[in-house]
């Protein structure tokens, strides 16, 4: 299945099997981020803060920072709002 997935600068086109369930492995290859970034943006995604997503992932509150920086760049995105959104949107995702 072709799914277009919308971002600020560019479109990206996302294939996907209609049975396949996103965790944050599935997200980080899906949209090219690094495992490191797919795990936080999957915690984003799941409503939880810099603190919760530093301690759950045994990382710095900086770091946790740096990655969203970095995958914000990488999805054309400004904010964590629109990069939930764009996750959200995928087909398949849900939260385990």
């Amino acid at each position: 299945m072709l799914r277009l997935v919308e971002r600020v600068n560019a479109h990206c086109l996302v294939l996907t099997s209609e049975e396949e369930v996103l965790d944050a492995a599935g997200i980080a290859r899906l949209l090219h981020l690094s495992g490191r970034e797919g795990d936080v943006l999957y915690w984003l995604v799941a409503g939880r803060d810099r603190s919760e997503i530093a301690c759950t992932l045994f990382i710095s509150k900086r770091t946790v920072d740096k990655h969203c920086e970095n995958l914000f760049l990488k999805l054309g995105v400004t904010d964590r709002t629109a990069a939930v959104r764009l996750v959200v949107a995928l087909p398949g995702f849900t939260l385990q």
